[in-house]
């Protein structure tokens, strides 16, 4: 019989003040957990901080989840935090590129499925049954989004070169309104 002293073994007290201990933080940790919930589902019920006049938010291509939340809190829409994580990790979506409409009151869920769907904005533009290629010039310069784009990446000189190439062919440009995204 091999016989153990007494002195090994931790005294009661001892005993009742690590079970406390462990109590204590058992009851911190579930605290804790509860009140990071609460916070979180805060943060899914409330609305980004959009003007009243709603705005454009674009997306460039390859832009992570972290990128895009970064340049929401850069523009002031929201908060780079901790939720937001969450929400990517819980809800992974593959984001797409393009312009999207913010309005007021949508909400962090609603704006990353947005992303994930690609619910770009869709601009229009018309060419008029009988319209001259000069008119249909003018028209996309006149357009705001085509124009400045326009400007910035063709020359006049580039599209008077084309329309002499091609001459003025009957019916080369349908009379169509075209749907188009940036």
């Amino acid at each position: 019989i091999i016989r153990i002293p007494a002195t090994d073994f931790p005294d009661l007290t001892t005993t009742r003040k690590i079970g406390a201990i462990l109590v204590l933080l058992v009851i911190l940790a579930v605290a804790s957990g509860w009140l990071g919930w609460k916070q979180y589902q805060q943060f899914l019920a409330a609305p980004l901080n959009v003007d009243e006049g709603g705005s454009v938010f674009v997306v460039e291509a390859g832009m992570t989840g972290r990128a895009v939340i970064a340049r929401l809190s850069r523009l002031g829409y929201s908060q780079d935090a901790w939720p937001w994580r969450v929400l990517l990790r819980l809800q992974p979506a593959v984001l797409q590129a393009g312009e999207y409409q913010l309005t007021p009151g949508i909400t962090p869920p609603e704006f990353l499925r947005m992303l994930a769907e690609g619910e770009v904005i869709r601009y229009r533009f018309t060419l008029v049954e009988g319209w001259t290629y000069r008119q249909v010039v003018d028209a996309l310069y006149a357009d705001p989004v085509l124009g400045d784009w326009l400007r910035e990446n063709i020359t006049e000189a580039s599209l008077r070169l084309a329309h002499s190439l091609l001459g003025p062919a009957e019916g080369c440009l349908l009379p169509e309104t075209y749907v188009f995204t940036r």
